[in-house]
C-alpha cells in the first residue's frame, strides 16, 4: 500500500503557494497581505500639514512633536496638525505650540523661536529627497507671537 497521503499534501502546499496570484492586487488582510501600502503607485506631489517655528530674521525651524502635539510620536503630531487645517481650528494649535514655547522660555530653554505658523505645504516627492525641497506650493492657516 502506497502513501496517498503526499500527493494530497503537495497539491494543497502547491494551491497554497499559487493562491495570492488569483487574488485581487487590493485585496489584502491575513492570513496573506501583498502590503498595498508599498505598492500602490503614488502620486508625484504630496501634501504635508505641518508647524515651524520662526525666529527673528524670518528663518524657519521645524517643530518636532513635543513641540507641535506633546507627544513623542511624529505620527501622531502630524495627524494633529493635519486635523486643524481640515476642521478650521489651526489657530487654536498656533496657540497651543506657541504656549509650549512660552514655557520653554521661561524654562531658561532659548531657541530664538518669534513666532509659530501653521501651514499646507505641497511637495514634489522626487525633489524634496534632493538638494530641491522647497514646495511647489504652501498655504499658511495660522500665525501667532510666541511671546504677546
Amino acid at each position: 500500500m502506497g502513501n496517498s497521503r503526499g500527493p494530497v499534501v503537495a497539491a494543497i502546499a502547491l494551491a497554497a503557494v499559487l493562491w495570492p496570484l488569483a487574488r485581487s492586487p487590493q485585496s489584502d488582510g491575513f492570513p496573506l497581505s501583498n502590503y498595498p501600502m508599498f505598492t500602490q503607485q503614488r502620486p508625484a506631489v504630496t501634501s504635508i500639514q505641518t508647524a515651524y517655528g520662526v525666529d527673528r530674521d524670518g528663518n524657519e525651524t521645524i517643530l518636532d512633536p513635543q513641540k507641535i502635539a506633546g507627544t513623542s510620536e511624529i505620527i501622531q503630531a502630524a495627524a494633529v496638525v493635519e486635523r486643524s487645517t481640515v476642521d478650521g481650528t489651526a489657530h487654536l494649535l498656533c496657540e497651543e505650540i506657541a504656549g509650549r514655547l512660552r514655557r520653554d522660555a521661561s524654562e531658561g530653554v532659548v531657541g530664538g523661536i518669534v513666532d509659530v505658523v501653521v501651514v499646507t505645504e505641497i511637495h514634489d516627492v522626487v525633489l524634496s529627497l534632493t538638494a530641491e525641497r522647497a514646495p511647489i506650493d504652501r498655504t499658511e492657516h495660522a500665525r501667532c507671537p510666541v511671546l504677546p
